[in-house]
């Protein structure tokens, strides 16, 4: 039987997987022919479904942050689910089964990965590919909506805008998606089923580099348009995200200017630092882009569409934007409690005495930000050091880990309950903003973005006291 690593170390490592992460990892890219075949189903035997049943209940058991399981009657749930499990005779009817136990938890971060989808997201290499032709997708309305287009894409060299939407990749129409996720999802949040219809969607469009791929939009003026852009490298750095295979994580960074404010005819100088996921390989450009914001008059914290990563980073990151170490929340667990103080930036990156950045901070979030981001964004909310802009997160902010079960297949499963400043849970309810922004496709064809707008309007009439104290000293 595999043997997990022992819990005390949580505390110490706690790779903390944003249910967004692991619904993109989970959803694989485009593979051509894999996905014209329909495998026959897999047989499994009753010791081997019985192993693998009683390990995901016990590692639950054993983990979960409440040894009162939140007033779940957990052996009552074994009693009536394990004869299920040994009833079992293929693969999915397995499955089936102990995805019925995870659901019985109500949470988020109790989610099953088949173990021949987590091999294949392992493979660096192979027919799949992460290539995409740069485009950006959020369920709006019912359509999948393009939100953003990657500078120097083949998408944009194609022509295609913000504002229009994709009805069909590779001649399969995206509407398949929400169909095949009303089953599982059935009545659940709407902002669920963006979540997950926004990441199969986008996951699409992924396939290996170089290759053209037919799309199928409705231009601004709702006339269909037929194009093939090829697909690119993707963006930024691969990351390994443990048993889950490779992540591709980026930074950007731009200044912008507000539109004019009652102190500034000109507006105010701005900078927007963007991140796709919180991995430690974003902390270095991060800091750098901080660096070279200092001077400017507000800071705009990108967070949309960024599913989590490791908790850790949070602190780090925080410790730019606040001159105390303040606590972003706390994080329990069976050992104790974790407070996530922030560490105070006071030497920038070519070795000079700064202070953490002190002038205004805005943070964007949408529904695709989830657990690092929605600890982050709400945590400097709570503690009033930063305005939110944008839409509900995804409600996805628990701690957790990956176990793999004696048939291969993983499981995440959350081993702590976070609560923010106030103590207030993020947990099924998510970070609210400040300021209500939601994407719409009106403002994306006119070339706006409603909460990056909504916040430099803000900052243009929040200006910044005095400049960044900084003195020369290596």
């Amino acid at each position: 039987m595999p043997t997990p690593s022992p819990l005390p170390s949580l505390l110490r490592q706690w790779l903390v997987a944003g249910a967004g992460i692991l619904v993109l990892l989970a959803t694989p890219p485009a593979s051509g022919e894999a996905l014209a075949q329909t495998p026959a189903p897999e047989a499994v035997d009753r010791e081997l479904a019985l192993e693998t049943f009683d390990m995901a209940w016990s590692r639950i058991a054993e983990t979960w942050w409440d040894p009162e399981m939140t007033g779940l009657d957990w052996d009552g749930v074994r009693t009536e689910l394990r004869p299920r499990a040994a009833e079992a005779e293929t693969a999915d009817e397995l499955r089936a089964v102990i995805r019925a136990l995870l659901g019985r938890m109500g949470e988020s971060h109790f989610v099953l990965l088949p173990g021949d989808a987590a091999e294949a997201l392992e493979r660096e290499d192979g027919p799949v590919g992460e290539a995409d032709p740069g485009l950006e997708l959020r369920l709006v309305d019912g359509r999948f909506v393009v939100t953003r287009v990657r500078a120097g894409s083949k998408a944009g060299e194609e022509g295609i805008r913000p504002g229009w939407v994709l009805t069909h990749v590779d001649g399969e129409a995206l509407s398949e998606i929400l169909d095949a996720l009303h089953g599982p999802l059935g009545d659940a949040d709407p902002a669920l089923l963006a979540l997950h219809a926004s990441t199969r969607a986008m996951a699409r469009l992924r396939g290996p580099e170089g290759e053209a791929l037919p799309l199928r939009l409705l231009d601004g003026e709702d006339e269909p348009v037929e194009l093939a852009p090829t697909r690119g490298a993707p963006a930024g750095e691969r990351v390994q995200f443990g048993h889950l295979g490779p992540l591709q994580v980026w930074v950007t960074d731009s200044v912008v200017r507000t539109p004019p404010g009652p102190d500034s005819p000109d507006g105010l100088q701005v900078g927007v630092l963007g991140m796709s996921a919180w991995f430690p390989v974003v902390a270095a450009p991060v800091a750098e882009a901080v660096d070279r914001f200092r001077e400017l008059d507000g800071i705009v914290l990108d967070l949309r569409g960024n599913p989590g990563g490791v908790a850790a980073l949070a602190m780090g990151v925080g410790g730019h934007f606040l001159d105390d170490g303040e606590a972003l929340g706390e994080m329990r667990t069976r050992d104790g409690v974790l407070r996530f103080v922030t560490n105070p930036r006071r030497i920038s990156t070519d070795g000079r005495r700064v202070s953490p950045f002190s002038g205004p901070m805005a943070i964007l979030v949408d529904g695709l930000s989830a657990s690092t981001s929605e600890i982050f964004a709400g945590g400097l909310q709570g503690l009033g050091r930063a305005r939110v802009f944008g839409e509900p997160t995804a409600g996805q902010a628990l701690p957790a880990v990956i176990s793999t079960l004696p048939n291969g297949d993983r499981i995440m499963h959350a081993v702590a309950d976070y609560r923010g400043p106030g103590g207030i849970r993020f947990e099924g309810r998510g970070v609210e903003p400040d300021v209500l922004a939601s994407w719409n496709r009106g403002d994306l064809l006119s070339g706006r973005d409603p909460a990056l707008d909504a916040a430099l309007n803000w900052l243009a009439t929040h200006p910044q006291t005095s400049p960044d104290s900084t003195d020369n000293e290596p």
